[in-house]
């Protein structure tokens, strides 16, 4: 199955089409392409930067144009007052271990709200220079090399080359999240294109001393990329090739690729990411989604699909009940609408720039709007920061403006639980959690005033990556590199293994939850453990004589002893955090 990602001009989303070819002109020069996205403005930007399994990375590196800034325990990060394109903006994020990661945009005024996602660099495979050689990946995508290699300064290179290759298929639900840039493009006449992407690869080459690799000049590499089964039926013969500019953010159009069986295979002079794209006629399509009181319904998934089989990501609709991007000319859609509501339409064809309205009516739609204000240890307004909103599994980063914040939240219930805290996103500091219940029989708002965020205040924060130690009772010590420890609310933490096995957790992204119960005291709680794999109970023991199960050194140092229950017996683990 095709997918066409609708492009949107939501802060929420990915690109904007409104007036595109007003801002971007036709021509044959790269650097007269990126001039043409119109004047220099200042826009702010306030995002998450999370791995493939949702954690938040913290410490990444977040770039826009000459500013930067690391994201917080969240994965949060804010920038304001960046100077961008009025009509593009490139978001870069660096992250030692991790393929580079970006954004692209056309920035609006307000908040421009983006999730980047971040993909493990890991080697898959040691080629040799001066031999031929062929890389699989698990899928059966394949690299080809011809063993002629050359450093950054276009020196040759003699060695061993470590390979890191992914594909990211068109079938990955996450693939708005996780694809760089967007999917715009100039083509080799100098025009601007919309992609409709049959799949991504990324290849990097490291030498033996972990320098930069490339093919060398003169020479390529082959690449067979397997096209998605859900694409099968509509891939074509031929299809272009297009690369991703890592430099100025949007791909570029260079060579082809033909179709040979259930693969598209190509040759190409260099590496970064691939993308075998199409691209045909588009129009603007704007939806409103609102309850049958006309008020508009934020936080909803629209989804579009022809008949052809082409679908589009699924986009989250504003505070305005609104989505908006490309979309085919001349098909009937199918929309869906997911999140709260389970729903579905049949709307077109467009030819032309279109709006329409989606009335939700089937059932009671109930809207709560948040608001509140966070305050430093003075009672000043505190707008360095934002709220964490939770709501089942919605969670919402609010940014403070001027101290205050709003956000808004629709389901079918009446009532839900909530739980709010303001965070210091400077230094990662932190309010207390204020809960509660939402009863739209009671009100449809809710306010959440004078959180509290101050230095002399729940400054012990755990979350981030860690060096682990663990000494198991019998005297076995094992070490694991990379242990992440995710902030679940104030004071509430969740292990996520990175390894297949690490800190007991037997098997792989199975952790244990632990709280803070007073700034030097861990508390583990009687809970379930890989599920029957080998045993369902873990439990905190008393470390090193004290009433707690765990002892806190500093931000950047804990223990934790615990025991698990096998079904041979119990044992005790004594776990050594270091913070990298």
């Amino acid at each position: 199955m095709k997918k066409i990602l609708l492009i949107t001009i939501l802060s929420l989303l990915f690109f904007s089409c409104e007036n595109l070819d007003d801002g971007i002109k036709n021509s044959n020069s790269p650097n007269q392409f990126s001039q043409n996205f119109g004047q220099s403005v200042q826009r702010d930007f306030m995002g998450q930067v999370v791995d493939e399994n949702n954690n938040p990375i913290e410490s990444a590196i977040v770039k826009i144009g000459s500013n930067h800034v690391n994201t917080d325990s969240n994965g949060v990060f804010i920038l304001y007052n960046v100077n961008v394109f009025e009509k593009f903006a490139y978001v870069s994020v660096e992250k030692m271990g991790y393929l580079l990661g970006s954004r692209s945009l056309v920035p609006t005024n307000g908040i421009n709200k983006i999730k980047i996602m971040l993909i493990e660099k890991a080697p898959i495979t040691t080629v040799n220079s001066g031999q031929t050689s062929e890389v699989n990946l698990p899928n059966g995508s394949k690299i080809n090399f011809d063993g002629a290699f050359e450093d950054e300064n276009g020196n040759s290179y003699s060695g061993s080359v470590s390979v890191f290759a992914y594909h990211l298929e068109t079938s990955n639900s996450n693939i708005s999240e996780l694809m760089p840039g967007m999917l715009f493009a100039e083509a080799q006449d100098g025009s601007a294109k919309v992609l409709q992407t049959f799949g991504m690869l990324n290849v990097e080459l490291a030498g033996a001393s972990g320098e930069k690799l490339q093919i060398a000049e003169g020479h390529t590499a082959e690449i067979s990329m397997k096209i998605d089964n859900t694409q099968l039926a509509t891939a074509s013969s031929t299809i272009p090739l297009w690369h991703f500019d890592e430099e100025n953010g949007y791909w570029k159009e260079e060579g082809e690729a033909t179709r040979q069986g259930d693969y598209y295979i190509g040759n190409v002079s260099h590496f970064s990411w691939w993308n075998v794209d199409a691209y045909q006629s588009m129009t603007t399509l704007n939806v409103t989604v609102v309850d049958g009181e006309n008020n508009p319904i934020p936080n909803l998934g629209v989804t579009l699909t022809d008949q052809s089989g082409f679908i589009s990501s699924t986009l989250t609709t504003n505070q305005n009940g609104n989505v908006s991007g490309l979309i085919p000319t001349n098909n009937s859609l199918t929309l869906e609408i997911s999140g709260a509501f389970n729903y579905q339409e049949q709307i077109g064809s467009f030819n032309s720039n279109s709006s329409i309205t989606i009335v939700i009516s089937s059932a009671s739609v109930n809207t709560f709007n948040f608001s509140g204000n966070v305050l430093d240890c003075d009672n000043n307004d505190f707008s360095n920061g934002y709220a964490v909103i939770a709501i089942n599994n919605y969670v919402d980063y609010a940014p403070l403006v001027n101290g205050t914040f709003t956000s808004s939240y629709a389901t079918y219930q009446d009532t839900f639980n909530y739980s709010v805290y303001g965070v210091n996103f400077g230094n990662n500091e932190f309010s207390t959690i204020v809960t509660g219940q939402a009863d739209i029989n009671v009100s449809n708002t809710v306010s959440i005033n004078d959180l509290v965020v101050c230095l002399n205040s729940n400054t012990i924060n755990l979350a981030g990556d860690f060096n682990l130690v663990v000494t198991r009772d019998d005297g076995n010590i094992y070490t694991f590199p990379n242990e992440i420890i995710q902030l679940v609310s104030p004071n509430n933490y969740k292990t996520t293994t990175t390894g297949s096995w690490a800190a007991g957790t037997i098997a792989q992204d199975q952790g244990y939850n632990f709280s803070i119960n007073n700034l030097n005291g861990i508390i583990v709680p009687n809970q379930g453990l890989c599920q029957g794999y080998y045993s369902n109970n873990i439990y905190g023991e008393n470390y090193n004589g004290t009433s707690s199960n765990g002892l806190i050194i500093n931000n950047n140092e804990f223990y934790i002893q615990y025991t698990i229950t096998f079904n041979t017996g119990p044992r005790i683990y004594t776990c050594h955090y270091i913070r990298n």
